[in-house]
């Protein structure tokens, strides 16, 4: 982590720190995905971007996100990389024209019709997100000339049907579960760097350890005075 300017980032600054919490959750701020189509010469032609974050430390909370695509003849993916292999998942969405969109969707729906979200997997790391339109035009081209695929915070999102004529922003914020290490409690403990103080007691998360005040205590279980009496 990095402060800059009095505000927290993750590495070298693109991507902002929002909250982090003692029970191991780490709000971020995030790229979208997108990829617009536009009419040449030879055809149609998509331009666009794809998203990754390095996380090796970091876990996509599952309890706490939805991965989202928005747009008429959409996919969007999400790529996590862990141990050399590749896992994905994706969402995809259809809307051949704009009566179509208006007869079956509504502000505030993500029902696969112009918008959709799934659940996401535990233990996705190193993500990347990537977003695909369908090589043509059609009627739905005029007011929906771009795809979006972001994964964001439950709560943090409501699509409107504006969004498919463009997306009000670029960035979202999600949720990433942290831990200490990649150990277990009992490997980790009585080695110098580990992190649990006194009147603390250490939980295995999965991915390495967390640390939390003893039944009766209160406070950081991280900090060097350790958690006090309530």
């Amino acid at each position: 982590l990095t402060c800059i300017n009095s505000t927290l980032y993750l590495g070298n600054g693109n991507v902002q720190i929002l909250n982090i919490t003692l029970d191991g959750k780490m709000d971020m701020l995030f790229f979208v995905s997108k990829v617009c189509k536009k009419k040449s010469a030879g055809g149609v032609e998509t331009e666009g971007n794809e998203a990754t974050l390095t996380t090796p430390a970091f876990a996509i909370s599952s309890e706490d996100n939805k991965f989202v695509s928005v747009g008429c003849d959409t996919y969007g993916y999400l790529n996590s990389y862990r141990d050399g292999t590749k896992s994905s998942m994706g969402c995809l969405t259809r809307c051949d024209s704009r009566e179509s969109v208006r007869n079956m969707q509504r502000d505030g729906k993500c029902t696969g019709i112009g918008c959709c979200q799934i659940d996401i997997p535990p233990g996705m790391k190193n993500i990347s997100l990537q977003t695909f339109t369908y090589n043509n035009f059609n009627s739905s081209s005029d007011f929906n000339k771009c795809s979006y695929s972001f994964v964001v915070k439950n709560g943090n999102y409501t699509f409107s049907m504006d969004h498919l004529k463009g997306l009000p922003f670029n960035k979202a914020p999600f949720v990433v579960d942290w831990t200490v290490g990649n150990q277990t409690c009992g490997i980790s403990k009585g080695k110098l760097d580990y992190a649990c103080r006194n009147n603390s007691d250490c939980v295995d998360s999965g991915y390495g350890y967390r640390c939390k005040c003893k039944e009766g205590f209160e406070g950081n279980p991280y900090h060097p005075d350790g958690c006090k009496g309530n």
